[in-house]
Order: C-alpha cells, then sequence, then structure tokens
C-alpha cells in the first residue's frame, strides 16, 4: 500500500518519506524470502533516504560525498549473492543497478528527475522481483511504476495550467 504513494507524493520531501517507510518493509520482505541483495538495498535505501532527506537541512547531510558513498555500497551489493550462489550471475546486478538509479534519483532536487530516473529503476527491480519468484514484491513494483506515472502526469498537468496562466 504504501508503494502508491511514493512517487505520487507531490514534494521531494514526501517522495522520500513514503520511500523509506516502503523500503523498511521491503527489506524484512527480501530478508524473509532469503534474497539478500533485495534485502540488503533497501537497507542502504533507509540510510539514503535519511541522509538525503535531510540534504539542504541539515550540513553534514549535504556534501556530495554521500552521493558517492551510496553509489558504491550499491554498487558492492550482489557480491553477498554471489556469494550465497557460489558464482557470478547477473540476476543481482538488475537490483543493484536500479538502485544506482534510486540513489541518484532520490539524490536529485526536482521531483521530474526523480520520477524520470525511478522508473529505469524500478524497471530493474520487477524484472529481478519477476526472476526471484517473488510476487508481493512483483505487484508492488507495478504499483510504484503506476505511482511515477501519476506523479508525472500531475507534475505535467500542474506545469501546463502554469503555461496557460
Amino acid at each position: 500500500a504504501l508503494s502508491i504513494f511514493i512517487y505520487a507524493a507531490k514534494s521531494r520531501s514526501k517522495i522520500i518519506v513514503f520511500k523509506f517507510a516502503s523500503d523498511l518493509v521491503w527489506a524484512l520482505n527480501y530478508l524473509f524470502a532469503g534474497a539478500y541483495t533485495g534485502a540488503l538495498l533497501n537497507t542502504i535505501g533507509m540510510a539514503r533516504e535519511t541522509v538525503f532527506y535531510n540534504r539542504g537541512r541539515k550540513k553534514w547531510a549535504s556534501h556530495r560525498f554521500w552521493l558517492y558513498v551510496f553509489i558504491a555500497l550499491t554498487f558492492l551489493s550482489p557480491i553477498l549473492e554471489f556469494i550465497k550462489l557460489g558464482h557470478f550471475s547477473f540476476v543481482p546486478l538488475l537490483p543493484a543497478t536500479g538502485s544506482m538509479f534510486a540513489v541518484i534519483s532520490f539524490y536529485s532536487i526536482k521531483t521530474k528527475n526523480m520520477r524520470i530516473l525511478g522508473l529505469i529503476a524500478q524497471t530493474l527491480w520487477t524484472i529481478y522481483n519477476a526472476i526471484v519468484a517473488n510476487p508481493t514484491a512483483l505487484i508492488a513494483s507495478i504499483l510504484i511504476t503506476v505511482s511515477i506515472f501519476i506523479g508525472m502526469f500531475r507534475e505535467w498537468r500542474d506545469d501546463h495550467k502554469k503555461e496557460k496562466a
């Protein structure tokens, strides 16, 4: 249920708050499902959202190096699943790559950029959720994609109204 509110929210701060709540629930879901890359990425996501929510509000959270920290952590996240699998697989790379787009998305100040990059991220997560056979996560991925389109439409409509005025 939280997923539909993420990108449909009007402000950056609300998008990040909904994303944090969603990541908390999904971290637990993936952990119980044994999908360690998904669990780790959602845990990293909660830290990311905490920092990026405070970007521009707190000096410690406003340094660009946080962007690089979260990209690096996201890049390294599939290692746990590679160890579990005992071999290389492209599957853990899907959510990791999607999450790298999400890092940049949530670092962005503009909601339009957040949604565009979020759409790329969500597409990769949707494929991952289908491959790991997590139907709940697959449904949520679809809801998040719908949320992105709702947010994009609302933003387009509001911009169009401003142009006419």
